[in-house]
Formats: C-alpha cells, sequence, structure tokens
C-alpha cells in the first residue's frame, strides 16, 4: 500500500480495510501477526489502511482501542492525523460534510444511473468476464430443448449476483429466470438439490400459518414498525405468509422492522431448519424457543434444527429488520422427507 500504491503509482485516496479483516491481523484463530487490538490497528495504519471497517464484536473497529493504541506509543497521533485527513478530504469532495441536498451528488437518483445504456453496459461486462472451465460440446445450446434442469442453490437467488459491496440493481435476472427468459417454450424446472451448509429449503407455504391455536383463522399478525429496533409507531395487519417485499416499486431507503406472530403446523413430524432470507437480520422463535438468530447481520449459515410435531401446532414469531433500498424477504425451513431425489428425479427427467 505504501510503496506501489501511494508511492509508484501516487494514490492519494483512502484506503479501507474489509469488515473485521483488521481483526484478523490479530487473532489467535486468523493470521496471529501481532496478540492484541492495539497492536493490529497500529500495524494497519502505519501499513497504509485508513479506516477500519466494522463488522461484529470488532475490538479493532472500536475508537477507544485506536486511542489506546496512540497513548501505547504504537501509533503516533502524526500517523493518525494523515488517516484523518485522508479520510475527510474524501467527505468534503463528496458533499457529506454539506448541509443536506446542497452536496454535488445530493440530487442523484436512480433516474440518473438506472439507464438503458447503463444496463447494456453492465450486460457486456458480465458477458465478456465469463471464463467457460468445461464444455464437451454442450454449450452453445443449438436448439431449444425440452426439458431442462437447474440444480443447486446458487441458480435462483439474487444474492448469488450481487455478492458483497453491490448496489441495487433494478431487474436482476438469475440463472433459472434467464434460462426461461432464453427459451419460451422449454420445461425449465429448478430444483435447489442442496444448501449451502444445510439441507436443501423451500418457503413455507401459506397453509402452514395460522393466527390462532385452534387454527380457525389462517395467516399471521404483523406488526411495521418506523425503527429498526421493533419500537416506536407501528401499523398492523393480517398477512398470510412471513414474506415482504421491500423497496418496490419505489427504491427508497428503509430502516424499519418488522414482527410476525402466530402458529404453525408440520406437514410431517421430525427435524426443521428454519432460515430467513433478508437482506440486514432476522429472528426466528418456534415455541418461544430462539431457533435463529441474525439480527447483526442476514448471514444465510446459521439456524439450528428444531422438532415439530405434525399432530399439534406450534407458536413461531420472526422480527426481521431493513436497512437498505430493497429486498425480499420471506421463511424457509428444511422439511424431514426432503433430500437428493427431487434434484435425482428432474436430472433423469431432464
Amino acid at each position: 500500500l505504501q510503496d506501489r500504491l501511494r508511492g509508484e503509482w501516487g494514490f492519494d485516496g483512502h484506503v479501507v480495510s474489509d469488515c473485521a479483516a483488521v481483526a484478523d491481523i490479530y487473532l489467535p484463530t486468523s493470521h496471529a501477526t501481532v496478540r492484541t487490538p492495539e497492536e493490529a490497528v497500529a500495524l494497519a495504519i502505519r501499513s497504509g489502511t485508513d479506516l477500519i471497517c466494522d463488522f461484529r464484536f470488532n475490538a479493532t473497529a472500536r475508537p477507544e482501542t485506536t486511542v489506546r493504541a496512540v497513548e501505547h506509543g504504537l501509533l503516533a497521533e502524526a500517523e493518525l492525523d494523515q488517516a484523518l485527513v485522508r479520510l475527510f478530504t474524501a467527505r468534503y469532495r463528496l458533499g457529506t460534510m454539506d448541509a443536506a441536498a446542497t452536496g454535488p451528488y445530493a440530487g442523484i437518483g436512480a433516474k440518473d444511473y438506472d439507464l438503458a445504456e447503463h444496463r447494456a453496459l453492465a450486460l457486456e461486462t458480465a458477458r465478456k468476464s465469463l471464463v467457460l472451465l468445461k464444455n464437451d460440446g454442450l454449450l452453445p445450446l443449438a436448439a431449444a430443448p425440452r426439458r431442462i434442469a437447474v440444480i443447486g442453490p446458487n441458480a435462483d437467488t439474487v444474492e448469488a449476483l450481487v455478492g458483497n459491496y453491490n448496489g441495487t440493481p433494478s431487474n436482476p435476472v438469475t440463472i433459472a429466470a434467464g434460462l426461461r427468459a432464453r427459451f419460451p417454450e422449454s420445461d425449465v424446472t429448478y430444483v435447489e438439490g442442496t444448501g449451502w451448509v444445510a439441507p436443501p429449503l423451500e418457503d413455507v407455504p401459506d397453509a402452514a400459518f395460522c393466527q390462532d391455536a385452534a387454527c380457525t383463522r389462517p395467516g399471521l399478525r404483523a406488526e411495521e414498525f418506523a425503527t429498526p429496533e421493533l419500537g416506536g409507531a407501528s401499523i398492523s395487519r393480517d398477512d398470510a405468509n412471513v414474506m415482504i417485499r421491500w423497496g418496490w416499486p419505489d427504491r427508497q431507503e428503509r430502516h424499519t422492522s418488522i414482527r410476525w406472530t402466530g402458529f404453525i403446523r408440520a406437514p410431517e413430524s421430525g427435524e426443521y431448519r428454519f432460515r430467513y432470507t433478508g437482506d440486514a437480520g432476522y429472528r426466528v422463535y418456534i415455541d418461544d424457543r430462539l431457533v435463529a438468530d441474525i439480527w447483526d447481520g442476514a448471514w444465510p449459515t446459521a439456524d439450528s434444527a428444531v422438532e415439530l410435531s405434525a399432530d399439534r401446532v406450534h407458536a413461531i414469531r420472526v422480527e426481521a429488520v431493513q436497512k437498505g433500498a430493497r429486498a425480499t424477504h420471506r421463511l424457509r425451513w428444511s422439511r424431514p422427507s426432503v433430500g437428493d431425489e427431487p434434484a435425482l428425479a428432474a436430472a433423469r427427467e431432464a
């Protein structure tokens, strides 16, 4: 960073760490180059990092850690000042220090950048970035196949398209959706096949939910809050399912939360896993037991198994937060009897 980026290339901007990456410098389960958060902060800043990105319990991103690094003589104030100058220079250039709506970029919205020529350039970039590792003469398809089986957990999810530090696409096209559009006369079947680190998931159907223990009223009770902390003013309504689309058709930034409560009926007895697909964070409770808790960031790998009985209803509560312009939220589960067979059957029939 210091020699090549700033010295040889003359870069005068600011450098941001990956989120929680500076913690890897001292954590014994990672690089363990130094022993303390203060040493890690000092090493990162002296090596050219200006901004330490935070993520969950990251001691290196706490302001007091940097203060202690200076107090202990690990980092000079001049080195810290240099990082601050770079960061505030960027903020002034971007207009974030100006009054609201007066900065040079304050008026730029989707109407300015979500344009046909920009989408065409993004498509061309995506096409030219592809690398075909194996073909064996299959591609390109000479004619529309009668049946196509699309198998894999990333084949019909927008999350797999955008990755980290992404913008908000106005019309994302998954692999499965793209194949359906390319071959409208073909029978395109999508099967998840397997989860990323757990059994395959499917959307919990509307029929599984009811508002009372006797299941005389279908659906769930929903409370939508004006804050991300499940507090303050709220709007209540009945929902058929744990599902909501934030930011459609508008792209308004949201910092809100929602809670669904009611009961759930399992179609069969056995071990289930629940996961909530969203954009910020969620919690899932079954019979007042917390079975998934990802409130600080909706990572898909955190869930736990819970036994459900088909001969009784179970209380359910789902809480979710949205911090962003757009996301599709829904509750998913893995059923005991669903294994490899759906994927194998789809492959055989294609």
